[in-house]
């Protein structure tokens, strides 16, 4: 947690109307993520088997930064998705890299987002 430690402020460099603030604190680096640094890696995590990303499907949703907690939602078109912990591995893959932790919810597509994933689903599936 940011509270539990003590930052000594470095430097504060604006970037694209983002403010990132590099500390240090028991002689390691931390840089502050916002959501703007988050939603670029997120959205491109793709499917394996589809050529969209996770978000494009609608399977990744409202993804929400919190401190050092990205927080995100997990649609499923239906339930016990064979390849259900591949795809959650793969958005914790790039959270963790990020340094970041990953806490997530799970929920079953409407019928609509179902109709609209199985439209993606069949225009982008991967050819052997």
């Amino acid at each position: 947690m940011i509270g539990d430690f003590v930052f000594v402020l470095i430097n504060t460099y604006l970037f694209s109307n983002i403010v990132l603030c590099k500390f240090i604190t028991n002689i390691k680096y931390y840089t502050l993520k916002t959501i703007f640094d988050l939603a670029p890696v997120i959205t491109k995590v793709p499917h394996p088997f589809i050529n969209f990303s996770l978000t494009e499907l609608g399977i990744v949703t409202d993804i929400d930064l919190e401190e050092d907690t990205v927080s995100l939602n997990f649609a499923w078109p239906f339930p016990n998705i064979p390849i259900r912990d591949k795809l959650v591995n793969s958005v914790e893959k790039v959270v963790i890299e990020m340094g970041l932790k990953l806490d997530y919810t799970e929920s079953i597509m409407t019928p609509v987002e179902k109709s609209e994933f199985m439209i993606l689903e069949k225009k982008g599936w991967k050819k052997k």
